[in-house]
């Protein structure tokens, strides 16, 4: 039975149903009670179960495979002690693996990958150099060094290794993405501009485009932030309205929020029903107090996606924070929480408005969770004002300390000291 791909037959049940691999399994197992000492049979049987999620029984069924196994093998051993938690183990065999197949370039690239998974980006580095110098016509190993010598902050070599690609033409717009954040890195926006507007159509797109409308706004160049995007969105009509909504979240960074406004309503007026700019609208209107213009938007989106948790919480949240129909925010964040129930914005909104209610046990104990999970600055601001109103006074300034020593520019947060304690400062 030694000529039959019974590995094979493992490897395309990964897309089955649990009945059939179950089916499988009981067929290898008695194909095994006839033939125990065959390889195919023992390492099918092996993925099999890694498969079905039974990490230790395929562990030691690869175990009684002989030790100069195939490599194959070698990485699902390796791939199940990782997935064990036992990284040190599967690094020792993927080494040991490395003696037994030294040209084998799956095991190789295993290691570097573990090493790079464990943060040990000077190990990984050394692995993938030592990759590039075996397999030099590998160009994604190629960008793979230049993007740990990135993570190292080895210019020099991430310089070269992305300069290589594009004389070699390959990886052409992630190069030329990732040399624009090597520049910023550099302090030298010039030229990370320039870079990152080479970046053609695809996954590195967007990204370069956000790059590009922060480093203009950085340095107040407004008008030629608008000018870049507006042709970006005629020349790339597909993401029209994502070159809009960031330009108009980078505007209300930089504190232009009537600029945001014009910009999403000249967007809405080219797609009146598209729900991300209504949602943004909606969010700038808040920050105008028009909260008709916000209702409206979310009770929109909200009649064509009834499950949407991020608009149920919004409306929720701000008719807590800033109206007294306390009841009707309770019910939309409740149905939110139904949909998301982990979500740390809807438990900061949760607790926020059983604040409102003056249900500050509940408050507190929804506010705790929320913080834990999200310890945002106005997360902060809602706990640490609960604390105080509980009684709970150094615990709330130890809450709002922390939150500022992460962002010392929070409005919110000096709000709520200035107006609890008459002071700026916990």
């Amino acid at each position: 039975k030694g000529d039959t791909h019974f590995d094979f037959l493992a490897l395309a049940a990964a897309d089955t149903d649990e009945r059939t691999r179950a089916g499988l399994l009981d067929g290898f197992q008695r194909l095994l009670e006839r033939y125990p000492d065959n390889q195919q049979l023992l390492f099918g049987q092996a993925l099999l179960l890694y498969q079905d999620g039974r990490n230790e029984e395929a562990l030691q069924q690869l175990q009684r495979l002989p030790q100069a196994s195939q490599a194959s093998a070698i990485l699902l051993q390796a791939r199940l002690l990782q997935d064990l938690g036992r990284h040190e183990q599967a690094l020792k065999r993927l080494r040991q693996g490395i003696g037994q197949h030294p040209t084998d370039k799956r095991l190789r690239l295993a290691e570097a990958r573990l090493l790079l998974q464990q943060e040990d980006l000077q190990a990984a580095g050394e692995a993938f150099a030592e990759l590039l110098q075996r397999f030099p016509e590998d160009d994604d190993l190629r960008l793979s060094l230049a993007l740990i010598s990135l993570e190292n902050r080895d210019w020099e070599r991430a310089h070269q290794h992305l300069g290589e690609l594009l004389l070699r033409q390959v990886h052409v717009d992630a190069a030329h993405f990732h040399l624009g954040r090597l520049y910023e890195q550099q302090n030298e926006p010039e030229e990370a501009l320039q870079a990152y507007t080479q970046v053609g159509p695809g996954s590195d797109y967007l990204p370069a485009q956000a790059r590009i409308a922060q480093l203009l706004a950085d340095s107040q160049r407004f008008a030629e932030l608008s000018s870049l995007l507006q042709q970006a969105r005629q020349q790339q009509a597909e993401q029209a309205v994502a070159l809009y909504l960031l330009e108009a979240e980078t505007l209300a960074e930089a504190q232009r929020g009537e600029a945001a406004w014009q910009l999403i309503e000249q967007a809405l007026r080219q797609y009146p029903d598209d729900l991300n700019l209504l949602y943004t609208r909606a969010m700038l209107a808040e920050q105008r107090d028009d909260l008709v213009q916000l209702e409206a938007d979310l009770r929109f989106i909200l009649s064509q996606e009834p499950d949407n948790a991020m608009a149920l919480n919004a409306l929720g949240y701000t008719l807590a924070d800033r109206t007294e129909r306390y009841d009707e925010a309770l019910q939309l964040i409740e149905l939110a929480q139904q949909i998301n129930p982990q979500d740390p914005a809807i438990l900061d909104s949760l607790g926020w408005v059983h604040y409102r209610l003056g249900n500050l046990q509940q408050a507190e104990q929804y506010l705790r969770q929320a913080f834990a999970a999200f310890p945002d600055h106005e997360v902060a601001a809602h706990l640490g004002e609960v604390l105080w109103l509980r009684g709970k006074q150094r615990e709330a300034r130890q809450v709002w300390r922390q939150a500022l020593d992460a962002q010392p520019d929070s409005t919110i947060l000096r709000e709520t000291l200035l107006r609890l304690t008459g002071e700026e400062h916990p």
